[in-house]
């Protein structure tokens, strides 16, 4: 009971079909069911397959058929493969939604892109509830090019500091313990050792700043934030701000050892 409750509160799953152009849709095995995992390209012929290879987590109620190219679009020039999953019970993606389920479909989809990558980079991006699948997967395997996240939240203190008032903090206490140990970010976080940038959204509503700097401060690698003073949750970067978050991605992309070329001029 409490553990639906949890995934409830922690997740907003759909599977109402969304139109799709330029994607291709693939299907990976997974315990009893299928992943729905779609895959676009940029800069890629018969002559010139991808240079990088971006796995990307979406948030608590996001959907892979409307992943973008990001952060290609910073890094104009470099041919690459996206690949964005559905969790489960979102989309295609068989079984019910549930949050004990979202490291384990994390973790075999990065061991089939770098299967599919064959010793070629591999980045990893998440937004919001997909950083702590991103930070977990980066805690078992080390080899990934990097991690690029936005706003990641520490679920379990989250729960408790946000929904915790109204009841002395007794039910999101407990709530908060059916969030598995795989989805400690704080923990993970600790664990992992990649080039990582983080986005966080000053004006953050859902994960607040002071939550995502529990994420921030713990991350054992090296490391830097970009903090976007006016953005909330789903906004994306000013004008003003589009150098910065360049300059940060030149960053990363050194860091990780990826030839990005010439940087695009779009915002």
């Amino acid at each position: 009971m409490l553990q639906r409750i949890a995934d409830s509160i922690i997740l907003c799953p759909s599977q109402g079909e969304i139109r799709v152009e330029h994607k291709t849709q693939r299907t990976l095995a997974h315990d009893d069911g299928e992943i729905d995992v779609w895959v676009q390209r940029r800069h890629c012929s018969d002559a010139r397959g991808p240079e990088l290879f971006v796995l990307k987590f979406g948030g608590a109620g996001s959907r892979a058929e409307r992943a973008t190219m990001h952060p290609l679009d910073f890094w104009d020039g470099m041919s690459a493969e996206i690949w964005a999953p559905n969790w489960r019970g979102f989309g295609g993606s068989a079984g019910r939604a549930s949050v004990q389920s979202l490291v384990s479909v994390g973790l075999q989809c990065y061991e089939e892109i770098r299967r599919a990558a064959d010793g070629r980079p591999v980045l990893l991006t998440g937004n919001s509830l997909g950083t702590a699948v991103a930070l977990a997967v980066a805690a078992a395997h080390r080899d990934m090019a990097g991690l690029l996240l936005r706003n990641p939240p520490p679920l379990r203190q989250l729960i408790i500091g946000k929904h915790g008032w109204y009841s002395l903090g007794i039910g999101a206490w407990l709530i908060s313990k059916c969030v598995p140990a795989s989805l400690d970010s704080i923990a993970k976080a600790r664990g992992s050792d990649v080039p990582a940038m983080f986005v966080t959204s000053g004006q953050d509503r859902v994960v607040p700043p002071n939550f995502q700097a529990m994420v921030y401060n713990a991350y054992a690698g090296p490391k830097r934030q970009l903090v976007l003073p006016q953005a909330g949750h789903e906004d994306v970067p000013k004008e003003r701000e589009v150098a910065s978050y360049r300059e940060h991605l030149s960053w990363l992309a050194e860091r990780g050892g990826l030839k990005v070329g010439r940087e695009s001029s779009r915002g």
